[in-house]
């Protein structure tokens, strides 16, 4: 579906002092293809064309250098769409959030992929009996992962917490998902970029052609 529109984004993510943030005007256009869970619309192609013109502005080496921040105020821009399309009820405004949310989960599962294939890698050549922190990869990014995962769900109960039970609670969980996934998928994403960019992504040359194809 071919649309073209001026998206300005001020104050709250909904009205409402939740967690995500978007403070931003952005020209988006293009192809996208909309997902559609219970009647609540997620259109994707919102997300990644904010993060396209993001890096037309920037050029391809300010962008590396700027993520996450050059994109941060393309996050939640699905979850909004969504909720225009809603009456702004809780339940409206979670379903959006998870929809966003489940986006940015797979693009935080399929950096993490990547990035297991590279520490993998990277543990094979080095020698057995050469201490390396490159040896630690393999182990250390599970951690990493782990961890993450445990900080996401406590932040994010934390933040529900605030409201105190009220019905703001579920919709400030989810805006705290959103966005704490977002964040991480982000990081990851340009770590990964700066690995491909050096001598340590020789291993990788076939993901980071690929990556170079199917990501912002």
């Amino acid at each position: 579906m071919k649309h073209a529109r001026v998206l300005t984004f001020g104050a709250l993510l909904f009205g409402w002092a939740l967690a995500v943030q978007v403070n931003a005007q952005v020209t988006i256009s293009g192809e996208t293809t909309p997902e559609d869970e219970g009647g609540f619309t997620f259109n994707s192609g919102l997300i990644e064309s904010c993060m396209t013109e993001a890096r037309d502005n920037l050029g391809s080496e300010g962008y590396r250098r700027a993520i996450p921040d050059a994109v941060h105020d393309c996050i939640g821009l699905g979850a909004a769409d969504c909720m225009d399309q809603t009456d702004y009820s809780t339940y409206g405004m979670g379903q959006c959030l998870g929809l966003e949310a489940a986006y940015w989960a797979a693009r935080l599962d399929y950096v993490y992929a990547d990035l297991e294939i590279w520490a993998d890698t990277m543990h094979a050549h080095v020698p057995a009996d050469h201490y390396a922190i490159e040896r630690t990869a393999p182990k250390t990014l599970k951690r990493m992962k782990a961890e993450g995962n445990r900080f996401r769900r406590a932040s994010c109960q934390f933040q529900a917490s605030t409201y105190w039970g009220g019905t703001a609670a579920g919709p400030a969980r989810g805006a705290c998902k959103l966005s704490r996934t977002a964040e991480q998928a982000l990081k990851l994403e340009n770590q990964l970029r700066g690995i491909c960019g050096s001598q340590i992504g020789d291993g990788i040359r076939e993901i980071c052609k690929t990556r170079e194809v199917t990501h912002q």
